[in-house]
C-alpha cells in the first residue's frame, strides 16, 4: 500500500489509516505476548530502550525530513558567535533598510492609486494558526475584504505574516491575486475557497501508517539532492494538487514580484526548537527585525535569517511549499524539518513563538517608522484570528482528585495561546510610534474555545458552512466597515 500511495485510489481516509496503524501495533504487541508470555512487557520496554540507544549517533531507525530544494552537502556552523557576526552586521542592516524603503516606494505608487490619495494607509496582515480552519477563514476574509473595497484592500496590503494554517490561506490568495484579474477572482471566488479548504490529512495519515513508522524507503532526487518521500512530502504534494500547482515555485521566484510590490511581502517565522529562536524566512533580507541598531546588544539575535544563514546552500531554490510546511509543522502529524547546520537544528511551527505575527509586525513598523511617518497617513494592522483575544473563564466546578494531578500540566498547555495574547497586546501598546497612527482591526472565527471547529487538516461540510456564516456576525461586519472607511478616507 505504501508503494502505491502516489495513486489516489489507494489512499484511505485518515480515520482508517490510524485504525490500520493501531492494528499493526497491536499485532506486534500480540507477537510478544504469544512468544514470551509474562515476560512480554519487560521485553517490549527493553527493546524500546535498546532501539533508542542504538539510534543515538548511528542513524539507525532515523531519517531526517528536509526542506526540498535546499542543498545539504555543506554544513553551516551554527553557534552564538557565528549568529552574532551574521545578524549584528551594521552595514548589512543599512543595506536592508535601504532595500525595503525602495520596496515601500514601489508600494506607495500602487496604494496611492487604489486609495486615491498621496498619503495612503499601509495595510499589514496578521494571520493566526489553526490548521485548515484558519487557512479557509483567512482566505475567505481576504476575498470578502478585497471584494467589498473594490480591490483597494489587497492593493494596499504591504506585508503578511503569521503562523500555520492562516499563512497557507494567505499565500494561496496572494498567488491567485498575482495570476488573475479582479473580475476573475470574483467569478471563481467559490472555486478558490473550495480549493483551499480541501482535505490535507488523508494522504499524510496514510503515509504515516503505510510508510513512515516502519519502512522508510521511498525517495526522490531533485537538483542532485536525495529526499525522502515521507508525510511531509505527501503534505506538499496534496497542497499543490488542491491548489492546481499555483504555489509550486521556489523562494527565488518571489524576489522580483515582492521587490516591485506586485504582491505583498510574506514573512514566515518557524521556531528553531534547539534554542527557541525564530527562523525568518522570506524572499527579501530582514536584518532590521533584530533592531534598528546593534551598538549595545548584550544578548544574541532572536531572529535568524534563512537566506543569509544558507546563502551557500541554494536557499533561494527551496520549494515554497517547504517553507509553508515548516511554518505549519504541527507536532507528530508533520515531521520536524532538519537543516544543514552543525550541530543540526530542527524546525517546528511558528505558533510556538508567535501565533499571530505580532512580533514581526511591530519590529517592521518600528524599523521603518521614519518613512511611514512621512509617506503614509498611518498603518492598518488587520488581524485574522482563529479565536477571540479575550474570553470568559470556564466554570469547571471544584477540582477532583484526578484534576489536581493533571491540571498543572494541562492548564499550562490550555493557557499557552492566551499567554501569547497578553504578550502580543503588550508589544502593540508599548511600541506605538509617535505621530504614526496605527489602527488594529480584528476578524474573529471563534469567540471562545468551546466553539468546536476541528483543529485539523480536514474540515467537514458543516464546519465549512460555519466558517462562512461566522463572517456575517455583527462583530466582523463592524470591523469590515471600519476597514472600508479607513481605505476610503
Amino acid at each position: 500500500m505504501g508503494l502505491l500511495q502516489d495513486f489516489t485510489f489507494v489512499v484511505i481516509p485518515s480515520g482508517a489509516s490510524f485504525f490500520l496503524l493501531s492494528t499493526i501495533l497491536l499485532m506486534v504487541v500480540t507477537i510478544f505476548y504469544s512468544w514470551f508470555k509474562g515476560w512480554a512487557v519487560s521485553l517490549i520496554l527493553l527493546s524500546l530502550v535498546t532501539f533508542n540507544y542504538i539510534s543515538d549517533g548511528t542513524g539507525f531507525l532515523q531519517s531526517n525530513n528536509k526542506a526540498y530544494g535546499l542543498s545539504y552537502k555543506n554544513e553551516v556552523t551554527y553557534n552564538l558567535e557565528n549568529l552574532k557576526n551574521q545578524q549584528f552586521d551594521n552595514a548589512a542592516l543599512q543595506n536592508d533598510l535601504t532595500h525595503h524603503i525602495q520596496i515601500l516606494e514601489n508600494w506607495k505608487i500602487k496604494a496611492s492609486e487604489a486609495q486615491g490619495t498621496d498619503n495612503p494607509k499601509l495595510v499589514i496582515l496578521n494571520c493566526s494558526g489553526g490548521g485548515l480552519r484558519a487557512a479557509m477563514w483567512t482566505h475567505y476574509i481576504m476575498q470578502e475584504a478585497d471584494e467589498r473595497t473594490g480591490g483597494a484592500f489587497f492593493n494596499s496590503t504591504h506585508m503578511i505574516t503569521g503562523a500555520s494554517g492562516g499563512m497557507i490561506g494567505a499565500a494561496y490568495f496572494r498567488d491567485v491575486y498575482a495570476s488573475t484579474s479582479f473580475e476573475e477572482r470574483l467569478t471563481k471566488k467559490e472555486q478558490y475557497l473550495e480549493n483551499i479548504s480541501k482535505d490535507l490529512l488523508n494522504k499524510v495519515a496514510f503515509n504515516l501508517a503505510a510508510h513512515d513508522i516502519f519502512l522508510r524507503y521511498r525517495k526522490f532526487e531533485e537538483k542532485g539532492e536525495v529526499y525522502l518521500k515521507d508525510r511531509g512530502y505527501s503534505f506538499e504534494e496534496q497542497l499543490n494538487h488542491n491548489t492546481n500547482g499555483i504555489m509550486n515555485k521556489t523562494l527565488g521566484d518571489y524576489v522580483t514580484p515582492e521587490f516591485q510590490s506586485e504582491i505583498p511581502l510574506m514573512i514566515y517565522s518557524p521556531t528553531i526548537i534547539n534554542d527557541g529562536r525564530r527562523l525568518i524566512m522570506g524572499a527579501q533580507p530582514y536584518g532590521f527585525l533584530n533592531g534598528r541598531s546593534f551598538e549595545h546588544k548584550n544578548l544574541g539575535p532572536e531572529n535568524v535569517e534563512f537566506i543569509k544563514l544558507f546563502d551557500k546552500n541554494r536557499a533561494m531554490d527551496v520549494r515554497y511549499t517547504s517553507i509553508i510546511r515548516m511554518n505549519s509543522t504541527f507536532p507528530y502529524i508533520l515531521p520536524m524539518v532538519s537543516l544543514p547546520t552543525k550541530p543540526q537544528i530542527h524546525i517546528m511551527d511558528a505558533g510556538i513563538r508567535d501565533n499571530y505575527g505580532t512580533k514581526s509586525t511591530v519590529r517592521y513598523i518600528v524599523a521603518l517608522q521614519d518613512w511611514l511617518r512621512e509617506n503614509t497617513s498611518g498603518v492598518v494592522v488587520v488581524e485574522i484570528r482563529d479565536i477571540n483575544k479575550d474570553y470568559d473563564i470556564s466554570d469547571d466546578g471544584e477540582f477532583s482528585l484526578f484534576d489536581r494531578v493533571i491540571k498543572p500540566a494541562s492548564n499550562f498547555y490550555g493557557n499557552f495561546y492566551q499567554s501569547q495574547e497578553f504578550n502580543s497586546n503588550e508589544l502593540i501598546e508599548s511600541n506605538l510610534c509617535e505621530d504614526l497612527p496605527i489602527d488594529v482591526l480584528t476578524f474573529v472565527l471563534r469567540k471562545d474555545p468551546l466553539e468546536k471547529i476541528a483543529l485539523s487538516w480536514h474540515l467537514t461540510q458543516r464546519e465549512k458552512n460555519d466558517i462562512k456564516r461566522t463572517f456575517q456576525n455583527e462583530k466582523n461586519q463592524k470591523e469590515l466597515k471600519k476597514l472600508i472607511d479607513l481605505l476610503n478616507r
